[in-house]
């Protein structure tokens, strides 16, 4: 059989797994469209595992400390909606270059992504490349050298 969902049965249903404990409806949708920004498909299939976890890890924890900075559950998640295959990769390459041992290697992952997100947007403007290109670039506007 055929039913047709209006706004009020999803919400109730929302409302009604959310109450049982299970994952719901959107946040299914939101974790899947996560994964797919995130571009983890194209990674080997433990890879693909580690970051999923650690994405869906990510998305339900209330909070994560970093440093003296404690972000909350909301924070978590508008940050989880900048990732892409490219963050992926350098979360994946960092862990890769540890040789410490680690005691609790989910939350590590977690750490380890989530600083990721957090430095890839100062990574480009601290690029020494990146800023003698536009260096050149501004002068030649601005009639400089």
């Amino acid at each position: 059989n055929y039913k047709d969902f209006s706004n009020k049965d999803i919400i109730q249903i929302y409302q009604s797994q959310s109450m049982s404990g299970q994952m719901d409806l959107t946040d299914n949708a939101n974790l899947e469209h996560i994964f797919d920004i995130a571009e983890i498909g194209v990674f080997g299939d433990e890879d693909y595992i580690v970051m999923k976890d650690a994405i869906e890890r990510l998305y339900f924890m209330e909070s994560i400390k970093i440093g003296n900075a404690e972000y909350p559950k909301e924070r978590i998640r508008s940050h989880l909606w900048r990732l892409n295959g490219v963050i992926i990769q350098d979360t994946l390459n960092r862990i890769a270059k540890n040789t410490s041992v680690i005691r609790n290697s989910s939350a590590y992952v977690c750490t380890v992504l989530f600083n990721t997100i957090m430095e890839s947007g100062s990574d480009i403007i601290l690029d020494p490349y990146l800023n003698h290109l536009r260096s050149k670039s501004y002068a030649s506007v601005s009639g400089g050298g």
